[in-house]
């Protein structure tokens, strides 16, 4: 998997193929957060084929596909974002 030497690494490095003689691109550092959404299924078999998965996805969250539109629920959802914006020191949605 591709993308799991480059989040453990924290660098990208650009290669070209196709047989061309090119100036090989350098090296960059990456400080990225991955989100990976699917099925639980997926995850399941993903942890199972692959040791390093779950050391760097260590975070697993089991959200329901709806939520009722009640002024409540849409309170506490709108208070969840404002953590996250303040927590990792985003633009507000009104400053984008």
């Amino acid at each position: 998997m591709v993308i799991s030497s480059i989040l453990r690494s924290n660098s990208l490095e650009i290669q070209q193929s196709g047989g061309f003689r090119t100036i090989k691109p350098q090296k960059f550092s990456l400080d990225v957060k991955v989100i990976v959404i699917g099925e639980m299924e997926a995850f399941d078999q993903l942890c199972e084929s692959r040791e390093d998965f779950k050391q760097i996805f260590k975070i697993q969250a089991d959200l329901e596909n709806t939520l009722p539109l009640t002024p409540s629920v849409i309170k506490q959802y709108s208070q969840l974002i404002k953590q996250v914006i303040i927590k990792e020191k985003l633009l507000p949605f009104d400053k984008l």
